[in-house]
């Protein structure tokens, strides 16, 4: 089975056991106007040292993206940040101490912020072309795995 379809099956399977607001959520999914792309986030762990941020692609065309994150967690708060790489292959700041990126010194377009176990969020965004990191910034998360790059390009 295809990372996508199994990702679809996932996050559709999941949609349907939770509450209304989450059903409205998927099935507001559809591009307004065939204007949006959207890029599904499931954020998710096994334990506090595998933390996983799945999306269902690592490829966007520039201009109105909806970023549609689930926390899939059953204990762990989990957040999606959204940052405009400098350059593919750089290490983001990071503060050893706090167990976090230090988002003062990256280009922070967004946050669909604190999200509870089994809750939801959006954020859109107009991106242009190059490479964006989508990370989890709760202590120890990003270096646990919560991290995806998105490429925007034509």
């Amino acid at each position: 089975m295809s990372f996508r379809r199994s990702f679809a099956f996932a996050f559709h399977g999941l949609l349907i056991g939770l509450a209304p607001t989450a059903v409205a959520l998927h099935s507001s999914a559809a591009p307004a106007a065939g204007n949006t792309q959207s890029v599904r986030v499931l954020l998710s762990d096994s334990d506090a040292e595998h933390m996983i941020l799945q999306v269902d692609t690592r490829k966007v065309s520039p201009g109105s993206v909806t970023f549609e994150v689930m926390n899939l967690s059953k204990d762990q708060i989990h957040e999606l940040i959204i940052i405009k790489s400098d350059g593919a292959g750089r290490p983001l700041p990071y503060d050893a101490g706090n167990e976090r990126v230090v988002e003062d010194k990256v280009n922070d377009l967004g946050e669909v912020a604190d999200l509870d176990p089994g809750k939801s969020g959006k954020l859109t965004l107009d991106l242009t072309p190059g490479t964006y990191i989508l990370i989890c910034n709760q202590p120890g998360h990003y270096m646990h795995g919560m991290k995806a790059n998105l490429v925007v390009a034509d």
